[in-house]
């Protein structure tokens, strides 16, 4: 039997919209930070061009990388249309 785990949110985490993964790295034994990126319309390029931004970055435990990754790869499964068998979960109560 397993115990059901819960979440807390004790401030606001702002959502993040993210195209890809910039950078994964080992920083040291057990610890990978990844970097995430958005694209949006160039500031300073030519007209119409896009840019890549970093907007997140985490450092994860292998472990965490790991359920991340396992995760991750279960709703790639998925057509890229079509989310409607991932589980919508939420930590916050309605």
């Amino acid at each position: 039997m397993s115990k059901e785990v819960t979440f807390s949110e004790p401030f606001y985490v702002e959502d993040k919209v993210v195209a890809g993964l910039a950078l994964a790295e080992e920083i040291a034994p057990n610890l990978f930070r990844c970097a995430f990126y958005s694209e949006q319309r160039s500031l300073y390029g030519t007209r119409g061009e896009k840019e890549r931004t970093i907007v997140a970055k985490f450092v994860l435990t292998a472990d965490a990388l790991r359920a991340l990754t396992h995760a991750l790869a279960g709703i790639g499964r998925a057509a890229p249309d079509d989310f409607s068998d991932m589980p919508a979960t939420s930590i916050h109560q309605h």
